[in-house]
């Protein structure tokens, strides 16, 4: 059982993960006051807008429209102070 599973570990470290995020975000671990640039990738296979779709990000409580570069829609948004998670949320209004 336990040579399955380290055969299992080994294998799977040894395959690369070739899964394109769909959400990416700079900097990796912001502090407050840091601007955040959140990047959505239309083009990774689990990304549920695909093709021309216009996205609006709402960060805590403030909403703005994502900015469409190719196959990548970008948005930043300062970090508040005195929080200690980021919630974001990402929609459109196309079907």
């Amino acid at each position: 059982m336990i040579s399955l599973f380290l055969s299992i570990m080994i294998i799977s470290q040894a395959i690369p993960d070739t899964t394109k995020p769909v959400l990416t975000w700079e900097p990796g671990k912001p502090a407050w006051g840091d601007t955040i640039t959140f990047t959505y990738h239309h083009d990774a296979p689990d990304a549920d807008f695909k093709g021309a779709a216009e996205l609006t990000a709402t960060f805590e409580t403030e909403s703005k429209q994502m900015v469409r570069e190719g196959n990548l829609s970008k948005v930043s948004f300062i970090v508040p102070d005195s929080i200690h998670r980021v919630k974001l949320a990402i929609h459109t209004i196309e079907t």
